[in-house]
């Protein structure tokens, strides 16, 4: 059995803006694609829309989500970051143990 792995809070929202990054996703494609809770949707939405990196909208009576030109952007300086650091662990590995 595998173990349970959790998901920071930054994580997922990054996982929101990812997967709304190509074509917009109802409410429920989001609940599935992202396994989470309807509750934990909703509050990260609103801080996502809150801040500017998503779109929340009706359309012919579904609620339709969309990653925002900004949220792109973060989205972009997130895997950048991502990206250095394991870069920088796989260096790591070659270098020597610092002590305090």
């Amino acid at each position: 059995m595998l173990p349970l792995l959790r998901r920071s809070r930054d994580e997922i929202l990054f996982g929101i803006l990812k997967s709304c990054a190509a074509d917009k996703l109802s409410i429920n494609e989001l609940l599935r694609v992202q396994n989470l809770s309807y509750k934990l949707l909703k509050s990260s939405l609103e801080q996502l829309a809150n801040s500017g990196l998503v779109v929340v909208e009706k359309e012919n009576e579904r609620t339709l989500v969309n990653t925002t030109q900004e949220g792109l952007d973060a989205l972009a300086h997130y895997r950048r970051a991502a990206a250095m650091v394991k870069a920088n662990h796989h260096a790591s590995k070659h270098q020597t143990t610092v002590k305090f």
